[in-house]
């Protein structure tokens, strides 16, 4: 799809469900689904036959009430991912039947809709799609993933855009990319042990006669 970042790339997975969303509830619910399809896991059954990722019968319970099950190649375990729409908000939960474990986040739909783009528009009816996935993938991908997977795909997905900034040059300040070393820390010598001289005290030379040279006469 043009214009997509590699960040983004979970809109690929998006724009090829068999469905099209027809509300804003099942838009954001198979974008969920679909950033889950992009981390690496597998639709299941609720007798854990794998479907690939082709959606449940069962995936839409009620209007705005959405479940999902999977399961990751580097994990035993089965997720069940639920998504709930309370007006404007998605309420998403996903849960580790076998530990009782449970992640919650919540996601304001709002800026994620593009203005004048209807659900029925796919993956063009999303914005800001990057930073949704980021906030999905912070809350919910990361804490279920199991250790360095999630890393592993976060690499796969950044590897062009990093090899192409390493291409360009210096980046900021130029240079090769040689950072220059940061000054020495100012010394707080002048600033901090300086003594401060009481302006009412009396001091050695409050105490010489009006002209009298602090060292004594004027030699003749």
């Amino acid at each position: 799809i043009p214009g997509i970042e590699m960040s983004e790339k979970f809109l690929t997975e998006y724009a090829a469900l068999p469905v099209r969303a027809t509300t804003p509830a099942e838009a954001f619910a198979l974008a969920m689904h679909a950033m889950m399809l992009h981390a690496g896991f597998r639709v299941v059954s609720a007798d854990d036959a794998d479907l690939g990722t082709a959606l449940p019968d069962t995936w839409r319970t009620g209007d705005d009430v959405f479940s999902f099950r999977y399961k990751h190649q580097r994990s035993a375990l089965s997720f069940s991912l639920k998504v709930l729409v309370m007006g404007s908000t998605l309420v998403v939960t996903v849960g580790v039947p076998q530990t009782d474990q449970t992640h919650t986040t919540q996601i304001n739909m709002r800026p994620y809709i593009r203005a004048g783009k209807q659900p029925s528009d796919g993956e063009e009816y999303f914005e800001n799609a990057s930073e949704m996935q980021a906030d999905f993938e912070r809350d919910i991908i990361q804490r279920i993933l199991p250790s360095g997977a999630a890393q592993q795909q976060q690499q796969q997905d950044s590897s062009s855009s990093q090899s192409g900034s390493s291409s360009s040059g210096g980046g900021r300040g130029g240079g090769g990319g040689i950072v220059p070393e940061p000054a020495p820390p100012r010394s707080r010598l002048l600033e901090d042990d300086q003594p401060v001289r009481n302006p009412y005290s009396v001091g050695a030379d409050d105490l010489l006669p009006a002209g009298l040279p602090r060292h004594g006469l004027l030699p003749g």
